[in-house]
């Protein structure tokens, strides 16, 4: 049922990149869809996939993967957008987003460094300009930290997604204080009953090739753990799987871009969940992972460091500490049933506050601010 509200709905567009299977594009892609089920008018342009090298190309098709992803422009097939409401439009080629691409309203919102600098650039028909932050991108792409820097002195409104991203604004590029909306999840889908320890007890985590996501960590981490817990399984999942690079642990149950329901069971079979990344804007799988009773052990990073209370409903240690982190594992692992019962619950319950409206309902709030648009 449409939400009803005292002001005017709004006419929003947000801006993406290519808009692959990433999490922040996820984020977007369900905060879009629950503005417009609050009443807004919303719509999401994105860039295609951008076309590799000619010798990059022909080497993966050689490997029987297909690099230049044409331009689609329809949301069929796409694992976030096919079945919600929301309007998404794939422009022609990748070049930078312009007026012609973006309908007249009342606010363009940009979701990623590169187009924060073109919504800059768009005329005021188009409505006002806010950069979502999800990430201090530099992070992952050093080579582009004076663009990233430049999009964060941009004029725009910027929202941001954790309290780490609020800090370094004000420590770092004079902002003040940030609005913070929280990424939410899906409570109807990833949901859990009470349970007991498994046993043998088994530790997941998110597999991944980018350095920042802490892979090497991640595999220390477990040769530690079991030399403690011999019987240890390991589950993993992840978009990508690059076993010659990046190997994963031994005996490792590996799952190559899961279902959401199938994601749901995985956390739900696991005792642990691992995060060794040295960088997150906010992080995903940590939540969805405690929503389905999985005590959580992360580094200090994005949305982990403001949702779990360390010690009470999850373990929390500072990045590329290898042995930090196998304590709490191990802890958790070795703890008496009850006491890791408890542990599950209260992670459970510390996940069911957040959600996908109540993420929604800030982001708008903090259009809404000062300045914003009239009520």
């Amino acid at each position: 049922m449409r939400e009803t509200f005292l002001h005017r709905p709004m006419k929003i567009t947000f801006l993406l990149p290519h808009a692959g299977v990433t999490g922040g594009v996820r984020v977007i892609c369900c905060i879009a869809e629950c503005l417009k089920l609050r009443g807004h008018e919303v719509a999401v342009i994105s860039l295609p996939r951008k076309r590799p090298k000619l010798r990059r190309g022909l080497y993966a098709l050689l490997r029987g993967k297909y690099p230049w992803g044409g331009s689609v422009r329809s949301t069929s097939g796409h694992p976030f957008f096919s079945g919600t409401k929301v309007s998404h439009h794939v422009i022609d080629r990748h070049r930078p987003i312009v007026d012609g691409d973006v309908p007249d309203g009342d606010w363009v919102v940009a979701g990623w460094f590169e187009t924060a600098h073109w919504a800059a650039r768009l005329s005021e028909s188009k409505g006002r300009k806010a950069h979502f932050i999800q990430q201090y991108d530099a992070n992952f792409l050093p080579e582009c930290q004076e663009r990233v820097d430049a999009a964060w002195r941009l004029p725009l409104r910027k929202i941001v997604c954790a309290q780490w991203l609020s800090e370094l604004g004000e420590r770092r590029f004079g902002t003040g204080p940030l609005p913070i909306v929280c990424n939410g999840i899906d409570t109807a889908l990833f949901d859990a009953p009470p349970r007991f320890r498994g046993r043998p007890p088994k530790l997941g985590f998110l597999y991944s090739r980018e350095r920042v996501k802490g892979l090497f960590v991640a595999r220390e981490v477990i040769a530690r753990v079991r030399e403690r817990i011999s019987n240890l399984q390991i589950v993993a999942f992840g978009s990508h799987y690059y076993p010659k690079m990046h190997p994963l642990p031994g005996q490792c149950e590996f799952h190559l871009n899961p279902a959401q329901e199938d994601l749901k069971k995985l956390y739900a079979k696991c005792d642990v969940w691992l995060c060794c990344s040295e960088s997150e804007g906010f992080h995903l799988p940590t939540h969805e992972a405690m929503a389905c009773r999985c005590p959580v052990v992360s580094t200090r990073v994005g949305g982990p460091m403001d949702m779990i209370g360390h010690g009470i409903d999850g373990f929390l240690a500072h990045p590329g500490n290898v042995e930090e982190l196998a304590e709490y594992v191990t802890r958790i692992l070795t703890s008496g049933e009850n006491e890791w019962t408890e542990l599950s619950r209260r992670a459970y319950e510390k996940a069911r506050r957040y959600s996908w409206p109540a993420s929604a309902s800030l982001f708008e709030q903090a259009l809404l601010g000062k300045d914003g648009p009239e009520r």
